[in-house]
């Protein structure tokens, strides 16, 4: 009985290490994502041409 009961324990402890290290992935991945193109460039004006449109004077779209 005892020996069932360890491996569920284990069972447990690696499905919670794999949902932690899929969380920090997703992190991770989050905080390389492209670089931001600079204000009032072709690439940003491109970017967030939506935003561009409604609101011309938003500073993506402006230098």
């Amino acid at each position: 009985m005892k020996n069932r009961e360890e491996s569920s324990s284990n069972g447990r402890r690696d499905l919670v290490f794999a949902v932690a290290a899929a969380a920090a992935c997703s992190i991770a991945k989050i905080a390389m994502a492209d670089e931001e193109p600079k204000n009032g460039t072709p690439e940003a004006k491109k970017k967030y041409a939506s935003i561009c449109v409604q609101m011309p004077t938003a500073r993506v779209c402006r230098k």
